[in-house]
């Protein structure tokens, strides 16, 4: 899904402004602190300052100290909240003023995938070459670049959750997109079921493949690597197979009539 980035530009304003607040309570601070120490002095040079003003003085520091705390505090809240979201990657870039990662985001130049990739894809292909498109526009494929884990997880699809980056337009935030990963080893032999070739029953799907001029028979197709197309299958079809791509399903309603009266008859 291509992230929503308003939650982060918000969490940004506001640590900003909680950072700037927490610089000026510092400067403040180190002010108060010199002068305590210059009223101090006096106060021990022969009393030339009373000892009420140099109280005064010091109790300064302790207000303007517990100021500076307080609002360093409320800037780490902010901090670790986007930590806890977004990630430290993801975070870096939004506590930086000065991100041009972050302008390009906040400006769609540039925008935050997650993606849900297998439990057991190796890392070398989560960091390896992907591509991602619109989920319903699959020939717009972008590259993608790897940016770290991402601490969230998608609730309607099992699996890892990783951040990528996509440089350019044709995205809107909450769109769902397809990706396509370069696995690493040896080529895998097979056919690809063409998608108007299926047809569904019984929770499975299935391809006619013609025996002869008058017969055909049905075999169950894979479904566990979905292509541009149809579906790969490194078994179960032959190269040469000539499946039905037009009249699958009256097939598949004449077999089931057919065992239907089959069983009738018994």
């Amino acid at each position: 899904m291509v992230l929503n980035l308003q939650p982060l530009a918000e969490l940004r304003g506001r640590y900003l402004a909680a950072a700037a607040e927490a610089r000026a309570a510092k400067a403040t601070l180190e002010l108060a602190e010199s002068e305590a120490r210059r009223m101090e002095a006096l106060y021990r040079d022969d009393r030339n300052v009373s000892e009420q003003a140099m109280q005064a003085a010091q109790a300064r520091v302790r207000a303007e100290r517990s100021r500076h705390s307080a609002a360093d505090q409320a800037a780490a809240g902010i901090r670790e909240t986007m930590r806890g979201v977004w990630g430290e990657a993801v975070m870096g870039w939004a506590v930086n003023p000065d991100s041009g990662m972050m302008r390009s985001l906040l400006e769609q130049k540039a925008f935050l995938v997650q993606l849900v990739l297998p439990h057991d894809l190796p890392t070398g292909s989560v960091h390896g070459r992907i591509s991602v498109a619109p989920a319903m526009a699959r020939e717009h494929a972008r590259p993608a670049s790897f940016v770290a884990d991402s601490p969230q997880i998608d609730p309607a699809l099992p699996g890892e959750t990783y951040f990528y980056l996509v440089n350019g337009g044709g995205f809107r935030a909450g769109m769902r997109v397809a990706a396509r990963i370069k696995l690493q080893g040896a080529a895998l032999a097979g056919v690809i079921v063409p998608a108007a070739a299926v047809v569904w029953h019984a929770g499975k799907a299935w391809a006619y493949v013609k025996q002869d001029e008058d017969s055909f028979a049905r075999f169950e197709v894979a479904t566990s690597d979905e292509l541009d197309g149809g579906w790969f299958n490194a078994s179960g079809f032959d190269e040469d197979d000539e499946v039905v791509i037009s009249g699958a399903q009256l097939l598949l309603s004449e077999e089931l009539k057919y065992q239907i009266r089959n069983e009738n008859e018994d």
